[in-house]
Protein backbone atom coordinates (compact mmCIF):
# COMPACT_ATOMS: atom_id res chain seq x y z
CA UNK A 1 0.00 0.00 0.00
CA UNK A 2 1.79 3.65 -0.72
CA UNK A 3 2.01 6.01 1.44
CA UNK A 4 -0.56 8.60 0.19
CA UNK A 5 -3.41 5.50 0.51
CA UNK A 6 -2.22 4.37 3.67
CA UNK A 7 -2.03 8.59 5.31
CA UNK A 8 -5.90 8.57 3.67
CA UNK A 9 -7.01 5.60 5.58
CA UNK A 10 -6.05 5.92 8.97
CA UNK A 11 -6.44 10.29 8.60
CA UNK A 12 -10.30 10.33 9.96
CA UNK A 13 -9.51 7.48 12.26
CA UNK A 14 -6.77 9.32 14.04
CA UNK A 15 -8.58 12.96 13.90
CA UNK A 16 -11.61 11.29 15.65
CA UNK A 17 -9.61 9.71 18.31
CA UNK A 18 -7.51 12.89 18.65
CA UNK A 19 -11.06 14.92 19.21
CA UNK A 20 -12.66 12.60 21.40
CA UNK A 21 -10.01 12.13 23.85
CA UNK A 22 -8.37 15.37 23.51
CA UNK A 23 -4.49 15.03 24.25
CA UNK A 24 -3.01 11.87 23.35
CA UNK A 25 0.69 10.63 22.96
CA UNK A 26 2.29 9.21 19.91
CA UNK A 27 1.80 5.61 21.51
CA UNK A 28 -1.47 6.09 22.49
CA UNK A 29 -2.53 6.78 19.03
CA UNK A 30 0.01 3.69 17.72
CA UNK A 31 -1.55 0.86 20.10
CA UNK A 32 -4.94 2.03 19.62
CA UNK A 33 -5.11 2.85 15.71
CA UNK A 34 -1.74 1.01 14.55
CA UNK A 35 -1.41 -2.56 14.45
CA UNK A 36 1.05 -3.97 12.03
CA UNK A 37 4.67 -4.82 12.81
CA UNK A 38 5.92 -1.25 11.27
CA UNK A 39 3.03 0.00 13.50
CA UNK A 40 5.37 2.76 15.08
CA UNK A 41 6.76 3.96 11.52
CA UNK A 42 3.79 4.23 9.57
CA UNK A 43 1.98 5.92 12.66
CA UNK A 44 4.80 8.59 12.86
CA UNK A 45 4.62 9.37 9.25
CA UNK A 46 0.45 9.67 9.16
CA UNK A 47 0.68 11.93 12.63
CA UNK A 48 3.79 14.04 10.91
CA UNK A 49 1.33 14.48 7.50
CA UNK A 50 -1.25 15.30 9.79
CA UNK A 51 0.55 18.28 11.48
CA UNK A 52 2.77 19.57 8.16
CA UNK A 53 -1.33 19.76 7.34
CA UNK A 54 -2.21 21.72 10.07
CA UNK A 55 -4.94 19.00 10.76
CA UNK A 56 -3.25 18.49 14.47
CA UNK A 57 -1.63 20.15 16.89
CA UNK A 58 1.35 19.16 19.24
CA UNK A 59 3.55 19.86 21.86
CA UNK A 60 6.62 17.59 23.37
CA UNK A 61 6.95 16.25 26.85
CA UNK A 62 8.35 12.79 27.32
CA UNK A 63 6.91 12.35 23.81
CA UNK A 64 4.65 14.26 21.96
CA UNK A 65 0.82 14.82 22.48
CA UNK A 66 -1.31 15.47 19.93
CA UNK A 67 -4.77 17.38 20.32
CA UNK A 68 -6.99 19.53 18.35
CA UNK A 69 -8.13 23.47 19.08
CA UNK A 70 -7.05 25.71 21.52
CA UNK A 71 -4.77 24.00 24.04
CA UNK A 72 -6.54 24.41 27.38
CA UNK A 73 -4.40 24.93 30.58
CA UNK A 74 -6.54 21.34 31.95
CA UNK A 75 -5.05 19.43 29.35
CA UNK A 76 -2.56 17.28 32.00
CA UNK A 77 -6.12 16.46 34.26
CA UNK A 78 -7.32 15.19 31.11
CA UNK A 79 -4.01 13.33 29.50
CA UNK A 80 -4.05 11.54 33.16
CA UNK A 81 -7.31 10.62 32.59
CA UNK A 82 -6.98 9.23 29.30
CA UNK A 83 -3.86 7.49 31.25
CA UNK A 84 -5.91 5.85 33.23
CA UNK A 85 -8.43 4.63 30.67
CA UNK A 86 -5.72 3.30 28.49
CA UNK A 87 -4.05 1.40 30.87
CA UNK A 88 -7.72 -0.44 32.46
CA UNK A 89 -8.71 -1.14 28.71
CA UNK A 90 -4.71 -2.88 28.04
CA UNK A 91 -5.43 -4.84 31.58
CA UNK A 92 -9.01 -5.31 31.57
CA UNK A 93 -12.12 -3.51 30.07
CA UNK A 94 -13.67 -1.14 29.41
CA UNK A 95 -17.51 -1.25 29.37
CA UNK A 96 -18.69 2.25 29.35
CA UNK A 97 -16.65 5.73 29.17
CA UNK A 98 -17.59 9.53 29.78
CA UNK A 99 -15.71 11.93 29.76
CA UNK A 100 -16.54 15.11 31.69
CA UNK A 101 -19.97 13.72 33.48
CA UNK A 102 -22.02 16.85 34.67
CA UNK A 103 -24.95 15.56 36.54
CA UNK A 104 -27.00 17.96 39.31
CA UNK A 105 -24.82 18.98 41.99
CA UNK A 106 -21.61 19.73 39.65
CA UNK A 107 -19.64 17.30 37.47
CA UNK A 108 -16.59 14.54 37.60
CA UNK A 109 -13.91 14.15 34.95
CA UNK A 110 -15.39 10.88 33.89
CA UNK A 111 -17.33 8.17 34.36
CA UNK A 112 -16.41 4.31 34.13
CA UNK A 113 -18.01 0.89 34.08
CA UNK A 114 -15.12 -1.21 33.59
CA UNK A 115 -14.19 -5.01 33.96
CA UNK A 116 -11.18 -6.87 35.37
CA UNK A 117 -11.03 -10.45 35.89
CA UNK A 118 -14.75 -10.68 35.60
CA UNK A 119 -15.07 -8.62 38.41
CA UNK A 120 -17.36 -5.35 37.43
CA UNK A 121 -17.03 -1.83 38.77
CA UNK A 122 -18.48 1.78 37.81
CA UNK A 123 -17.14 4.79 39.37
CA UNK A 124 -16.69 8.72 38.87
CA UNK A 125 -13.26 10.03 38.76
CA UNK A 126 -11.67 13.20 39.88
CA UNK A 127 -8.42 13.90 39.09
CA UNK A 128 -6.58 16.13 41.61
CA UNK A 129 -3.58 18.10 40.38
CA UNK A 130 -3.36 20.09 43.60
CA UNK A 131 -3.67 23.37 41.08
CA UNK A 132 -7.16 24.00 43.54
CA UNK A 133 -8.98 23.61 46.61
CA UNK A 134 -10.23 20.16 47.13
CA UNK A 135 -13.96 20.35 47.83
CA UNK A 136 -15.67 17.29 46.68
CA UNK A 137 -17.53 16.00 49.37
CA UNK A 138 -20.33 18.33 49.38
CA UNK A 139 -21.03 17.69 45.32
CA UNK A 140 -21.57 13.78 46.34
CA UNK A 141 -23.26 14.21 49.46
CA UNK A 142 -25.63 16.57 47.91
CA UNK A 143 -25.97 14.07 44.73
CA UNK A 144 -27.30 12.03 47.29
CA UNK A 145 -29.74 13.29 48.16
CA UNK A 146 -31.12 14.08 44.54
CA UNK A 147 -33.46 11.48 42.85
CA UNK A 148 -30.36 10.03 41.66
CA UNK A 149 -31.29 7.06 41.22
CA UNK A 150 -33.01 7.65 37.65
CA UNK A 151 -30.20 8.97 36.12
CA UNK A 152 -28.88 6.89 33.36
CA UNK A 153 -25.16 6.00 35.62
CA UNK A 154 -27.03 4.28 38.57
CA UNK A 155 -28.10 1.50 36.25
CA UNK A 156 -25.70 2.43 33.35
CA UNK A 157 -25.63 -1.86 31.89
CA UNK A 158 -29.61 -1.45 32.54
CA UNK A 159 -29.88 -4.47 34.37
CA UNK A 160 -32.17 -3.22 37.12
CA UNK A 161 -29.34 -3.12 39.86
CA UNK A 162 -29.47 0.38 41.14
CA UNK A 163 -26.31 1.87 42.75
CA UNK A 164 -24.47 4.82 43.17
CA UNK A 165 -21.02 4.83 42.01
CA UNK A 166 -17.79 4.62 43.69
CA UNK A 167 -15.64 7.70 43.49
CA UNK A 168 -11.86 7.38 42.94
CA UNK A 169 -10.01 10.86 43.07
CA UNK A 170 -6.48 10.62 41.71
CA UNK A 171 -3.97 12.38 43.98
CA UNK A 172 -0.23 13.80 45.32
CA UNK A 173 -2.53 14.67 48.20
CA UNK A 174 -4.41 12.30 50.01
CA UNK A 175 -4.30 13.86 53.15
CA UNK A 176 -6.19 16.33 51.64
CA UNK A 177 -8.82 14.69 49.86
CA UNK A 178 -9.40 12.58 53.50
CA UNK A 179 -9.90 15.49 55.10
CA UNK A 180 -12.61 16.49 52.64
CA UNK A 181 -14.55 13.17 52.81
CA UNK A 182 -14.28 12.90 56.46
CA UNK A 183 -18.03 12.86 56.71
CA UNK A 184 -18.64 10.82 53.22
CA UNK A 185 -21.88 9.46 52.66
CA UNK A 186 -20.31 7.68 49.59
CA UNK A 187 -17.37 4.70 49.48
CA UNK A 188 -14.67 5.99 47.63
CA UNK A 189 -10.81 5.20 46.67
CA UNK A 190 -7.62 7.23 46.47
CA UNK A 191 -5.18 6.69 44.31
CA UNK A 192 -1.74 8.14 42.78
CA UNK A 193 -1.82 10.52 40.90
CA UNK A 194 0.97 9.48 38.18
CA UNK A 195 1.14 6.05 38.94
CA UNK A 196 -2.65 4.41 40.00
CA UNK A 197 -2.92 1.19 41.17
CA UNK A 198 -6.55 0.93 39.75
CA UNK A 199 -6.42 -3.01 40.52
CA UNK A 200 -7.54 -2.23 43.93
CA UNK A 201 -10.60 -0.63 42.67
CA UNK A 202 -11.52 -3.80 42.29
CA UNK A 203 -11.06 -4.74 45.45
CA UNK A 204 -13.27 -2.61 47.30
CA UNK A 205 -16.80 -3.70 48.38
CA UNK A 206 -19.05 -2.98 45.21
Amino acid sequence: MSGAIFYENRKNLILEFVSYFKYVSTSQIDSEIFCLSSGKTKCRYVLKRLYDDSCLKRFREHEYIYYVGRKSPDWKSVFILNQLYFDIKDKGKIIKYQPELEFFSGRCDGFFVAEYRGDKRKFFVEVDRSTTTFKKSKIYNTLLQTDWESEWWADPLKRGVISFPLIVVLTMRRHIVERDFKDAKFVYHILDLYNPKWINIFKTIA
